[in-house]
């Protein structure tokens, strides 16, 4: 085996390892690049409701099933249904 032929096994070997480390840093890149969108429509968000009772209307031990300081009336309150009567 020449001298030459030892020398371009071995830039045959570093150009493949060049060229597989290039490909797969853009495939690398390629993957977070699609995979870090944002999704539409967007994913709901979990979680509770906390009443700390940091103001007048959050004061007390009794969570409250409806929200507190909504002076007028909703629209299920203003919607009632005629009572019948019994036959």
């Amino acid at each position: 085996m020449s001298n030459q032929e030892t020398s371009n096994r071995k830039n045959q070997r570093i150009g493949l390892l060049a060229t597989i480390v290039f490909h797969g840093g853009l495939l690398l890149f390629f993957f977070f690049l699609t995979a870090y969108r944002s999704p539409n429509p967007p994913a709901p968000e979990y979680g509770i409701e906390v009443n700390f009772g940091l103001d007048t209307q959050g004061d007390g031990e009794i969570q409250p099933e409806e929200p507190v300081g909504n002076d007028q009336p909703t629209e299920e309150q203003v919607k009632t249904e005629p009572q019948r009567e019994p036959e």
